[in-house]
């Protein structure tokens, strides 16, 4: 082989290098879990549901590709990561479904004003396991690791250690706006009462603290979130969102707080979220200005709205699954998820 001819097979080596070396790039990026401000933003996703559907609540079979829905019009159930849906509705007293949340192929909604159902069957049927209060207006709903069932009202805070056949009340002063339990410990629990802030209990609910060291107050109301959310790697540290002043974080489980994500300040937020395959991707809905992202652990915000089409924005979740599927539920305008996934 002469002098030209090695030249020529190297040139030829090095193109083909450089085209794997490309590829090889692309699919580590395709692959990445979370997604970046640049990526293509939101698409529709409401195969199966009504054109004017308004979507309340949202949940999924931790780790799996099956989700449920509640809107004004009952539960809807998807089995394919959101592709699309199928009514699950049979046995519901009440088609206004304001909470959810599963495990496995036990399901727990809350009926506005009916209180709460069960489904043993992944949602074929439900039937009520509610002996609570009178006026049962759910606000929220979350299953412990412990197996425990904890459901926010506008009637204080109800615990089952039954699966639902029975219910404590455990707090009932005042209209309790979330609750959340500590990841890794199941008898630590927080919730927040509208005008009085935010409470920590640390023996199951059986006593509770303020713990409003660092939330604004105007005097006589404080600050109460309507969402606690856990950084995986680190339970200890806590977001929360209030819909007034706005974000805040605490490193010490909440024993004082502080404000954080200034952009945000204005906008109302109303929900929040956290991608548990990278606890600095922070996702918040506002009251009118859809969706914003942090990437660095809410020290800064940009806004996602690409595809919403001025979609005003009702419930906010990221799924933590094999795809990290984040979506959003829309006022009448159905479900949109993250293009990006």
């Amino acid at each position: 082989m002469n002098k030209n001819e090695r030249v020529h097979v190297m040139k030829r080596l090095l193109i083909v290098l450089a085209i794997t070396f490309m590829a090889l790039l692309q699919m580590r990026c395709s692959n990445a879990t979370g997604p970046s401000p640049e990526a293509n933003g939101w698409t529709a996703s409401n195969s199966g549901l009504p054109q004017d559907a308004t979507v309340k609540a949202i949940t999924n079979v931790p780790g799996g590709k099956t989700f449920y829905i509640g809107t004004y019009r009952g539960v809807y159930k998807s089995v394919d990561n959101g592709g699309s849906w199928t009514p699950a509705s049979n046995g519901l007293a009440g088609l206004d479904v304001s909470a959810l949340a599963a495990g496995g192929d036990m399901v727990f909604a809350g009926v506005w004003g009916k209180g709460v159902f069960k489904s043993t069957n992944g949602g074929a049927s439900w039937t009520s396991v509610w002996d609570g209060d009178q006026s049962p207006h759910i606000n929220s709903i979350v299953i412990a690791n412990d197996g425990a069932v904890w459901v926010a009202t506008e009637h204080g805070l109800f615990k089952s250690v039954d699966q639902g056949v029975s219910w404590m009340h455990v707090f009932s002063y005042g209209k309790i706006r979330c609750v959340a339990v500590h990841p890794n410990d199941p008898g630590t629990i927080y919730m927040a009462a509208r005008w009085h802030g935010n409470f920590r209990s640390r023996d199951g609910g059986a006593t509770w603290q303020t713990i409003n060291k660092g939330v604004y107050s105007d005097g006589q109301d404080v600050a109460a979130a309507n969402r606690f959310v856990f950084r995986p790697d680190n339970p200890q540290q806590m977001f929360m969102s209030t819909g007034w002043v706005d974000l805040y974080v605490t490193t010490n489980g909440g024993d004082s707080w502080q404000l954080t994500g200034s952009q945000l300040m204005e906008l109302s937020v109303l929900g929040l979220d956290i991608m548990k395959t990278n606890p600095n991707e922070l996702w918040a809905m506002t009251k009118a200005d859809g969706v914003y992202l942090s990437t660095n652990g809410s020290e800064s915000w940009s806004p996602l709205n690409d595809g919403l089409n001025g979609a005003k924005v009702k419930a906010l979740y990221v799924a933590n699954n094999s795809q990290a599927t984040v979506f959003v539920g829309t006022l009448g305008k159905g479900i949109f998820r993250y293009a990006g996934k």
